[in-house]
């Protein structure tokens, strides 16, 4: 049996100490260039697998068709971020259907003609995810605020709760 190997934290520069991460596997393909005309299966995965985006109703053994819920964040994930991509990037296209589980979405993207100088895939799935989470900071500090006024748990999102909240 092969002993773990030691891990050792390493500085970066501005960052500060970290330890190495080793990935187990490699996603990525070697020298493919990510702004090129293809389809890609995208899937983007909440820190800590959170289900901020809804939650699961239905049981198989009972009624045969589970399906996710969406939480208010689900359904402007589905309404207004997911559009912003084609709106942003015109050359881009997300397909359907688009599968929004509690704590991950799957996506299929592709990419018709080039992108622009420096912008590729990691571009366009980074400001994605970055108007997700500016979306469920603006729904937090919203809860947060609503809490506050009625003096109800302040961390809805968490409890599953603010599925019941309207957008």
């Amino acid at each position: 049996m092969l002993e773990p190997k030691e891990k050792r934290p390493k500085y970066i520069e501005g960052v500060g100490w970290r330890y190495e991460t080793e990935h187990s596997q490699k996603r990525r393909r070697k020298k493919h260039r990510y702004n090129d005309v293809a389809t890609y299966l995208v899937t983007i995965v909440v820190e800590g697998r959170k289900p901020v985006f809804g939650s699961i109703n239905g049981n198989i053994k009972d009624s045969g068709r589970p399906a996710t819920v969406l939480s208010p964040l689900g359904v402007k994930v589905m309404n207004e971020e997911l559009p912003k991509i084609h709106a942003i990037y015109p050359m881009v296209e997300v397909w359907k259907p688009i599968c929004i589980m509690p704590d991950h979405i799957h996506l299929i993207i592709r990419i018709n003609s080039p992108l622009p100088p420096k912008k590729h895939l990691g571009t366009i799935v980074g400001a994605f995810k970055g108007g997700v989470s500016r979306a469920w900071h603006a729904m937090n500090d919203r809860l947060t605020a609503d809490a506050r006024r009625t003096g109800a748990a302040a961390d809805r999102w968490h409890t599953g709760a603010a599925a019941d909240a309207t957008i």
